[in-house]
């Protein structure tokens, strides 16, 4: 959604990362992700909302109207006039949202140590590129041979 071929109103939506390997739309307390890019003052920005269901209806975080089929609450937030400030203009598909993760070194500012474990390090970072500079979790492994790295 970053990259400038996509438009203000285009959206993603996935399933959670708390509900990941979950795929059935109807189960109670399933959590889905909505990335919809805005324009705000300056530049666009990727704005990012939950949408939960609860009681048999989808409802996006902070929002007021409950919808029984996924399909309607893009409806409803695709026209352009619902009063929010969330409209839903163009689904972009799972191939088209892949992001490209090999970036120039240039554009990457490591900053402090947030972890270690058995595999390697995490540094918090920034990440400078199209939009805004965006928080990012930097890993790096630890060096072993694959053995090592099978157990």
């Amino acid at each position: 959604l970053a990259g400038p071929e996509f438009l203000p109103g285009s959206y993603i939506i996935r399933v959670s990362e708390k509900n990941k390997g979950e795929f059935n739309f109807n189960s109670p307390g399933l959590l889905l992700s909505l990335s919809l890019k805005k324009q705000e003052t300056h530049a666009p920005r990727i704005n990012r909302f939950l949408i939960s269901r609860e009681n048999k209806q989808y409802i996006i975080e902070k929002g007021n109207f409950k919808f029984d089929m996924l399909t309607d609450l893009v409806e409803h937030y695709s026209g352009r006039c619902n009063k929010s400030n969330i409209v839903l203009t163009f689904s972009v598909k799972r191939e088209a949202s892949a992001i490209r993760w090999d970036f120039p070194e240039t554009s990457i500012k490591k900053e402090e140590l947030l972890g270690e474990g058995q595999f390697g390090k995490v540094h918090k970072g920034v990440l400078k590129h199209y939009l805004e500079p965006e928080p990012v979790a930097l890993k790096s492994p630890k060096n072993m041979t694959r053995e090592e790295f099978l157990k």
